[in-house]
């Protein structure tokens, strides 16, 4: 540590300082710079999984831009700090990785992940086609549903209300509810 440029020169005091002053800034940018990002997606979907597919798009892009700028920030003012540029280099590394993961995960990996999560349990346990839009498109043929944008409608209240009703009926007969506990309207 004593052979580190800014050691050198501030010598030990002035080191410490600096090192504190140094954690805050970079507190206070990566802050700024993740908490200045709208994580919200266009509402203008047309196509069916466009709203998650720009998630993920969002997700991967501040992932890769956000991880190799910090990896870099940190892994060189480790060196001018410490004068190990090996130490410097992995440091950096861990910083790319581990803030690229953590800024992915913030601005919407963790939704996609819960996404095609939820749509493999429900495929596997034969509660929906895992490609689903094209069992939508098949409903709407049928006149079943409507399709707005890139979702879809009942075609009729009476319709909705009807399926829902079916679904109460099966898990009453499972016994996987109370029949106490449903209210209708």
């Amino acid at each position: 540590m004593k052979n580190a440029p800014v050691f050198r020169l501030l010598g030990e005091k002035g080191f410490f300082l600096s090192e504190g002053v140094f954690w805050a800034l970079f507190g206070g940018v990566a802050a700024a710079l993740l908490g200045g990002l709208s994580s919200q997606v266009e509402a203008s979907k047309t196509v069916p999984n466009q709203g998650i597919l720009l998630t993920l798009r969002n997700a991967m892009l501040i992932g890769l831009g956000f991880g190799p700028l910090v990896g870099l920030l940190v892994g060189l003012l480790n060196g001018l700090f410490y004068g190990s540029w090996w130490n410097a280099l992995n440091i950096g590394l861990v910083f790319l990785i581990g803030m690229g993961t953590v800024a992915f995960g913030i601005y919407g990996g963790v939704d996609v992940i819960q996404h095609y999560t939820l749509r493999v349990i429900l495929w596997y346990r034969g509660h929906a086609p895992f490609i689903y839009f094209r069992f939508l498109n098949y409903a709407a043929e049928r006149i079943f549903l409507q399709r707005v944008g890139g979702g879809y409608i009942f075609i009729h209240r009476l319709l909705l209300e009807h399926f829902a009703a079916m679904n109460e009926t099966v898990a009453k007969s499972e016994g996987t509810i109370d029949a106490k506990a449903i209210e209708v309207n």
